[in-house]
């Protein structure tokens, strides 16, 4: 018996710390569609996700990169709220078992 349904959409910014260019990076490129369905609902892979795009992204273009991610979600058909505080640059964010101040409530 399922107690609950959960949908979650997110999408990922980057911006450039040199330009100051803010670009969306598509999650095709690293994730198989499975692992962005389940990522997407656990805020927890989120910055784990956001830390590859950083380092993949600082590689690539040689000076760090800002990332911040947009997450929409919806419980039991509900509307859709924020599940990340879509300001925050997630690459600054360590991963920590204690309360993280960039998950909504």
């Amino acid at each position: 018996m399922k107690l609950r349904e959960k949908e979650a959409a997110v999408r990922f910014l980057a911006t450039d710390s040199v330009s100051r260019s803010t670009f969306e990076v598509d999650w095709r490129r690293d994730l198989a569609t499975w692992q962005y369905e389940e990522m997407s609902m656990r805020p927890d892979m989120i910055l784990q996700f956001a830390h590859h795009l950083a380092a993949r992204l600082a590689r690539e273009r040689g000076h760090p990169v800002a990332v911040r991610a947009l997450v929409f979600a919806s419980l039991n058909a509900g509307s859709p709220r924020p599940l990340v505080d879509q300001s925050v640059d997630l690459s600054t964010r360590s991963r920590t078992l204690l309360p993280a101040d960039w998950i909504m409530r």
